[in-house]
């Protein structure tokens, strides 16, 4: 608490970059099927929902639903419940709600501060390098916009630390706590999810011993979410394993299953417009340290872990990509682990290295955050990324999620450089609020 006192200020900022981000409303179509989950909740006490949205699956009973499970919904609940409580106009639940992962993520800079600390045992150092990890990194993005990440990777960072604590003071609170927020992960996105922060935790957690008592209380605590998970599914589709992408699957949607994975592991690794070094630079140094002491570190064989089963789940879907500004956002997840490299080798880091990788993740992440991926404009000289294009998707020359992929020229944090001096000018100097997209610029 002493710490959180020292550096109040710090916080204050941080809070206040956090609040400019959003832009106000609902970007995508996943965001706006979770938000009117919650909306039919609290206004009318049904999960089901009456408007026909993209992406909605019908239901055993003929209702539509959304995908997934119910955690964003959950939290989602809160600012409509609120702007209900409050007799505030349904017209601004999408305004209040747009700030909602704004708040997890100062939420998960915290969780990251403590968990680095633990590793480190210097709180100065954490301090940074949790700011690197969430401010350099495609997680910034991810805090403007409304997708389900932000809180899956909240839940499992917050999963991890509380397994750690628990490891180093052997307190069965911390037990409880780490098996909540995994349970809290298990109804947040999907099952992938799940698989991947199991290994992981099972490494931390257990590491060179298998205490099957541990594992027994621990899942005390997760069991509930997972039944939870399993009526609200069969409630849904009258089968407790499905969540609705399996319709989605079906119907040859974004996810299904592709016979190669070269594509997407081309892609997530070494395309210009999709890889995580591009959109995360800093994990580039993560990686370097965590190859070299492999053997000698859990932490580094942790972050390896993640990544690679990241890698590997995600090259194997037709949709693994981020549109132009949050980069691939299903590997998200691994850059808090990426921290945790940082924390143990702090010492033994080049800082013109970490600060020429930390220059370079600012600047893409400024672009991120300034350009609206959801719009399309004339200055686009070729019609790519953008949803809803006409241009070669339509043509099957060459799909949006592949130009910036192959072609280095067209990558965004490259492309959409050139027009940010107009973008800015046209806020501060023309007083034309269309772009960048944050609330307080935006035309709403």
């Amino acid at each position: 608490m002493k710490f959180f006192k020292n550096n109040f200020f710090y916080f204050i900022i941080i809070g206040i970059v956090l609040f400019l981000l959003p832009s106000g409303k609902f970007d995508s179509i996943d965001g706006l099927m979770y938000l009117n989950t919650a909306k039919s909740i609290v206004y009318q006490g049904k999960f089901s929902i009456d408007n026909k949205l993209p992406g909605l699956v019908k239901g055993t009973d003929g209702k539509l639903y959304s995908v997934g499970g119910l955690g964003w919904t959950t939290v989602l609940v809160i600012p409509v419940w609120l702007n209900k409580t409050f007799n505030g106009n349904p017209e601004n639940i999408e305004f209040l709600a747009s700030f909602t992962n704004s708040i997890l993520a100062f939420c998960l800079l915290v969780v990251c501060i403590n968990l680095y600390t633990l590793v480190s045992k210097d709180k100065k150092a954490s301090l940074v390098i949790a700011t690197i990890i969430l401010f350099s990194t495609n997680l910034l993005p991810l805090a403007k916009h409304s997708f389900a990440h932000m809180l899956s990777i909240l839940a499992a960072t917050t999963a991890i630390y509380f397994g750690l604590k628990y490891s180093k003071t052997k307190n069965s609170k911390y037990l409880t706590l780490s098996g909540f927020f995994y349970g809290l992960l298990i109804i947040s996105y999907n099952y992938s999810f799940v698989l991947i922060s199991f290994s992981v935790f099972l490494l931390l957690l257990i590491k060179k011993f298998l205490n099957i008592k541990i594992v027994i209380n621990w899942l005390y605590s997760v069991i509930p979410f997972l039944v939870l998970l399993f009526v609200y599914n069969y409630t849904r589709f009258g089968n407790i394993f499905e969540s609705g992408y399996g319709s989605i699957n079906m119907n040859g949607g974004d996810f299904q299953i592709k016979s190669s994975m070269f594509e997407g592991l081309w892609g997530l690794l070494l395309s210009s417009g999709k890889s995580i070094w591009v959109y995360s630079p800093i994990l580039i140094y993560c990686l370097y340290f965590a190859v070299k002491n492999l053997k000698k570190y859990w932490i580094d064989l942790l972050f390896l872990i993640v990544l690679v089963v990241n890698v590997i789940f995600y090259s194997r879907l037709a949709f693994w990509s981020g549109e132009l500004s949050y980069g691939p956002r299903y590997l998200a997840t691994i850059i808090p682990f990426g921290g945790l490299v940082l924390a143990k080798h702090w010492k033994e880091i080049n800082k013109k290295i970490l600060i020429g990788l930390v220059v370079i993740g600012l600047w893409v992440q400024f672009v991120g955050i300034s350009i609206p991926y959801t719009k399309q404009y004339s200055w686009y000289d070729m019609e790519f990324m953008c949803v809803g294009s006409e241009g070669l998707t339509r043509k099957g020359e060459l799909d949006y999620w592949s130009v910036g992929e192959f072609i280095p020229r067209y990558s965004p944090p490259y492309r959409l450089k050139r027009k940010l001096i107009e973008v800015w000018g046209n806020v501060f100097i023309n007083k034309n609020g269309e772009l960048p997209d944050f609330w307080w610029a935006s035309k709403r």
